[in-house]
């Protein structure tokens, strides 16, 4: 909160006739999270001229649905423009915030604007072998993927009234890649244009890296099942969508109103139909990205593609196993910081 408060969009809120509101959503935490976010809240307040706030507590520990609850429910409904912050990073430019909402000031076309996340051991003047490998991975996997726009769930901005036409759905794990899919395709309508999501290198967060081989990988295989369960849904509206001529924001705001837990029936069914429900494609992305790197930079990362497959390998079955157990719910676990948590943030502004 104290990264926060020092970002230009809040500190020059009067000068600029900026009005804003901070919304701390607690949700689920068992500790005294509610107590230290008031205190620091009210005491960032009492500093400041139009911004107000308030603290949430949300019993649920639930992702998508402390979303939904926030923009339908708790949001000021006069809001432009709606920022969503996770609570484990911190900003290492004050002016992150400032340029979220000057890019969709002056880019109509754009319905979100996304940030740049910053793993804390690529700050470091000397890295683990760990830590350095790690980083060679996440940069493979990047190449490997097409260079588009994405939100990433650490902190995005996006159109009131655009997220105000989305519910997700009870059952889905994650948001950052869905909302971008839904921001790309003019909510399942269109085919993906990239553009509606712009992407600020300048606006930039600091996350913290996992740092053990157990975290790390448990943390893949939630990333293998939220995308798969992403997958069923872009399916399962896309064939409505084609029957009924909605958009993705109608049907899924339909679905929620008559049948809550639609998804979850539809994960019951696909999962139990198949015996390996989540495709097995991603293991060879690693290899697919090395003849575009030139044959010396190949030959050297070769041998860390292969390590890296043969890893994506191990984390798609770990995957499937927990999609067969439990539909994937005990792939979220608790990853509570350990470096940043006595940091000053107000040390690491540029």
């Amino acid at each position: 909160m104290r990264s926060l408060f020092e970002q230009s969009l809040l500190r020059a809120a009067p000068g600029r006739g900026i009005e804003a509101e901070v919304v701390v959503l607690a949700n689920g935490c068992t500790d005294n999270t509610v107590e230290i976010a008031t205190e620091e809240l009210q005491r960032q307040l009492a500093a400041r001229q139009r911004i107000n706030g308030h603290v949430e507590e949300l019993k649920e520990a639930n992702r998508p649905q402390t979303w939904n609850t926030f923009i339908h429910h708790v949001s000021d409904p006069a809001s432009k423009y709606i920022i969503m912050m996770d609570g484990d990073i911190y900003f290492n430019n004050k002016d992150s915030l400032s340029l979220l909402i000057k890019e969709l000031e002056e880019n109509s076309n754009a319905y979100a604007a996304a940030t740049k996340a910053v793993k804390d051991v690529s700050l470091r003047r000397k890295a683990s072998l760990f830590d350095k490998v790690c980083l060679m991975m996440t940069d493979m996997m990047e190449k490997a993927a097409a260079p588009r726009a994405h939100l990433t769930g650490g902190c995005y901005c996006g159109r009131a009234d655009f997220w105000r036409r989305i519910i997700l759905p009870d059952g889905m794990r994650g948001d950052d890649a869905f909302l971008s899919r839904m921001c790309t395709t003019n909510l399942l309508t269109t085919k993906p244009d990239y553009n509606r999501i712009a992407l600020i290198p300048e606006a930039t967060f600091v996350f913290e890296a996992y740092s053990s081989v157990r975290v790390l990988f448990r943390q893949h295989c939630r990333r293998v099942i939220g995308r798969y369960i992403e997958a069923l849904i872009y399916k399962d509206l896309g064939a409505e969508i084609v029957a009924n001529g909605k958009d993705g924001g109608e049907i899924l705001r339909k679905r929620s109103d008559s049948d809550p837990m639609w998804l979850r029936r539809l994960l019951e069914t696909e999962v139990g139909n198949s015996r390996f429900p989540i495709p097995a494609r991603q293991i060879t992305l690693r290899l697919t990205q090395l003849p575009y790197q030139g044959f010396p930079r190949a030959l050297t990362r070769l041998p860390f593609a292969l390590l890296g497959a043969c890893w994506d390998a191990l984390v798609l079955l770990k995957a499937t196993g927990m999609l067969k157990k439990n539909y994937g719910e005990t792939a979220w676990f608790d990853t509570r910081n350990n470096r940043l948590v006595d940091q000053d943030p107000r040390s690491n502004l540029s």
